[in-house]
């Protein structure tokens, strides 16, 4: 091959860390106004030379005595004197710092632009050899611990990448309107919080309820879906739970991807940790297709699992949880996308729901949009999806009523619940927390008092519930459509054609709470008072034989009705 040929080939970039380029570092360090962003990344021992290694002591010690600053090179000049007149037995002599800092003080006209880039590499060149070393020293080949390996090597990878520090946002790229992954609900670019109390449904409505109809582009709430993946990251039993769970909602199971760590040699993966681990789900993100990603659905179930921190006070340090939460959010703006995780309901009494997730109050702050899941009382299978907070624009403060099927997990979508009857379902369901009745509760059983006396229209009993201060109008008609599925009561025209509610269910009585008692008895005593007697109008009363006299003049006058005769006696 010639000369020219040879020089026209393309080479490999490569990272020259001479001596010379290592003192171009330390000029580019004297020479700059401010001090770098990364420059906590920077290690004197990262330098081969002596001398250098020395020299930028003196400038990280005047740093951290003056944060954010560096010394100009009078200053420097200065500093370097002193610190060679009162050092002594130094390794090599003065002359010989005297002559590198003539040497570093030449590049003051050099571009020092290329040199911050040298800077960071040489900063995870050296981290990744300490890396390596410990690899070495821990024999974590040999024991073939994988996972502590991959945690060295992104440690290192992390130093020196912090980039070229603070920049203005795109505003460009950012959108006039939120959007969401359903209309109102699941908002792309950012997290979704859904806490709940075990055994509640969660995984199986985000799963089956809602990630079903992702995967195959289906509707829900009467929106078309676009295509889009189930990205899942579960605790639960794969095979047995999450694929049959998906499957009985009519899932497609193409698009599901489950994900965990590789598997080690004995067949163990390790847990996947968002602490440790966030690149690893970027670079998988990245390899979805933009026009699928963004239709996709993000699903961490079992938060507490998979954020990788230690038990005790670390997980419940609000510090601790933003610092991992974060990024997490941030990876939901870059890549546009819903990204849901689920949690649990402290045990500890607490006065409203949105106070009762987990043990940090970062979960909430940092989601854009928070849920419960609480269950019905009376029915097993019914379940409620309630807003708690929310902080996204055009976002749907209604409730979702859905059924679930014990045995498979299957969602039945009933209906969407008033905001009035979500407040009303929030304030009888904080958890732990001894209360008295619920509106739906007081509503049940003044049905019952009312409906099982007589049957009476709906605008009475809405008026009466509503100045007895027992439940509201939304609340009385979702426990009458209730009490009507359960055959108890139900709906009849009266003679006048009014809709009027009538008690069908028995002659059982339930036991009819002493407060709902009190106040029906209250209202009636209310009414009686109103009541104005009116006078009666007396009717003269006949004898007999003038009855009788007044039936024989009738007679008289219409004889075509003689045939009726035995019936008009009678």
């Amino acid at each position: 091959m010639s000369n020219e040929e040879n020089n026209n080939k393309p080479r490999e970039e490569t990272t020259d860390f001479t001596p010379a380029s290592q003192k171009k570092m330390l000029a580019s360090l004297l020479f700059s106004k401010e001090a770098p962003e990364d420059i906590c990344d920077i290690k004197p021992e990262h330098f081969d030379s002596v001398v250098v290694r020395d020299m930028v002591r003196l400038l990280l010690d005047f740093n951290k005595k003056y944060p954010g600053k560096l010394p100009n090179p009078d200053e420097y000049q200065q500093i370097l004197v002193i610190y060679l007149n009162s050092k002594e037995g130094l390794s090599l002599s003065k002359d010989e710092y005297l002559k590198v800092y003539d040497e570093v003080l030449s590049f003051k006209e050099e571009d020092f632009a290329p040199v911050q880039d040298l800077f960071r590499g040489l900063a995870r060149f050296q981290a990744h050899n300490k890396a390596l070393d410990k690899i070495i020293e821990r024999k974590l080949v040999e024991r073939e611990d994988y996972d502590g390996i991959r945690k060295l090597m992104t440690k290192a990878y992390e130093v020196g990448s912090r980039g070229g520090g603070l920049q203005d946002k795109d505003l460009s790229k950012v959108s006039d309107k939120p959007e969401f992954l359903i209309d109102g609900r699941f908002p792309k670019g950012g997290i979704t919080f859904i806490a709940g109390r075990g055994g509640a449904g969660k995984g199986a409505f985000i799963t089956g309820g809602i990630g079903a109809p992702i995967t195959k582009a289906g509707i829900i709430f009467g929106e078309q879906l676009g295509q889009g993946f189930l990205i899942l990251f579960n605790e639960e039993d794969f095979k047995s739970t999450v694929l049959n769970r998906l499957r009985n909602n009519g899932g497609n199971i193409e698009y599901l991807k489950w994900q965990e760590m590789p598997k080690d040699s004995e067949g163990f993966s390790a847990i996947f940790s968002l602490k440790d681990n966030l690149q690893l789900l970027r670079k998988k993100l990245k390899q979805v297709p933009e026009e699928l990603r963004t239709n996709s659905l993000l699903i961490i179930d079992g938060i507490s699992t998979f954020m990788g921190m230690k038990k005790g006070i670390e997980a419940y340090n609000d510090v601790e949880v933003r610092k991992i939460l974060g990024p997490l959010s941030g990876l939901a703006e870059e890549f546009n996308m819903a990204i849901v995780i689920i949690g649990h309901f402290k045990k500890n009494k607490t006065s409203e729901l949105i106070y009762a997730i987990l043990n940090s109050t970062a979960f909430v702050d940092l989601s854009r949009i928070v849920y419960a899941i609480i269950e019905d009382e009376e029915e097993r299978e019914r379940r409620y999806f309630l807003p708690l907070k929310w902080n996204a624009p055009e976002f749907k403060n209604t409730g979702i009523e859905f059924l679930i099927e014990e045995k498979t997990d299957k969602i039945e979508i009933v209906g969407e619940i008033s905001p009035d009857d979500v407040a009303e379902l929030k304030a009888e369901r904080a958890p732990g927390q001894s209360r008295s009745l619920g509106a739906g509760e007081r509503a049940r059983e003044f049905l019952e008092v009312k409906l099982r006396v007589r049957g009476e229209k709906p605008r009475i009993l809405e008026k009466i519930a509503k100045e007895s201060l027992i439940c509201g109008r939304d609340t009385l008609y979702r426990i009458m459509d209730r009490m009507r599925r359960e055959k108890l009561t139900k709906s009849v025209e009266d003679l006048f054609g009014n809709i009027v509610w009538v008690w069908i269910g028995g002659s059982e009585k339930t036991t009819t709470p002493k407060d709902v008692k009190e106040k029906v008895e209250e209202k009636k005593e209310e009414q009686k008072e109103e009541i104005v007697e009116k006078p009666r109008v007396e009717v003269d009363k006949k004898s007999p034989e003038e009855i009788s006299e007044t039936v024989a003049k009738i007679r008289e006058k219409h004889p075509e009705s003689a045939d009726n005769k035995g019936e008009t006696e009678k």
